[in-house]
């Protein structure tokens, strides 16, 4: 059922103080099953991740059945790969057969589904929405 639009409400919105600093909600804390991968944007890095060996930033775009906001989160991708980085972690979560997941790619992410349990934490900078997977049993 979609809203009635509404022009008075958009004309007499406002600016939130997080979103005049470029600021996005966090995904809020909780357990989302069964979650599509639905889409991965590639960016550069930020210059100071760049410094450290990042080579990208991945936007995982995720769909989750009981949940219809914005669940997404960005991870770094660096090689080798660390196995406590954020991207590895999803990557085991999803294809748990180290046979299969060697013959996988970034890509082969896309379509896969996963369980997410996503924790609020505070950071050097700013607090951010933590995102954990295991696998879809």
């Amino acid at each position: 059922m979609s809203e009635e639009f509404n022009p008075d409400a958009i004309m007499n919105s406002t600016i939130t103080a997080d979103e005049y600093d470029g600021k996005r909600a966090l995904v809020p804390e909780g357990a989302y099953p069964d979650s599509t991968i639905m889409s991965i944007k590639t960016y550069e890095p930020h210059e100071e991740a760049k410094a450290k060996g990042v080579e990208a930033r991945l936007l995982m775009i995720f769909d989750c059945p009981d949940y219809d906001g914005d669940l997404s989160t960005y991870m770094n991708f660096k090689k080798p790969l660390h196995p406590k980085a954020t991207y590895t972690k999803l990557f085991k979560a999803v294809f748990t057969d180290k046979e299969v997941a060697t013959t996988k790619t970034v890509n082969d992410l896309i379509g896969e589904t996963v369980n997410i349990n996503v924790f609020h934490e505070e950071g050097d900078k700013s607090r951010y929405a933590e995102f954990r997977f295991t696998p879809v049993s």
